[in-house]
């Protein structure tokens, strides 16, 4: 379950959770009665702690991981930071276009 702690890093940054349950298909839930119920016979739960997370911050993230925080930020002000910052440094054309679109929805909604 390893492979799935950094999803789980970036879920507990954008829900503000105080902790996570995985079950072994990478399925995540904050309820652990919610996430027992998704146990097969002879499966256990893996629980990550907000307290033992590092900080994550979005020029760590790989694209997967930054689709997630992106997708739940609202202000676009922050969005224009980090695409700012993807535009002068990394340059990632994938995470440019994520981020362009985000605040194309966002101007949009307004």
């Amino acid at each position: 379950m390893e492979k799935y702690r950094e999803k789980a890093v970036v879920l507990l940054k954008v829900t503000k959770a105080e902790r996570l349950y995985m079950n072994p298909r990478g399925e995540f839930f904050t309820k652990e009665d919610l996430a027992k119920n998704s146990l097969k016979k002879g499966e256990k739960l893996e629980v990550c702690e907000a307290s033992e997370t590092r900080e994550l911050r979005f020029e760590a993230m790989n694209i997967d991981e930054l689709n997630v925080y992106v997708d739940n930020l609202t202000e676009i002000s922050r969005l224009e930071e980090i695409l700012a910052y993807e535009q002068g440094h990394q340059k990632r054309k994938t995470a440019i276009e994520l981020l362009e679109n985000k605040i194309n929805e966002l101007e949009n909604a307004e």
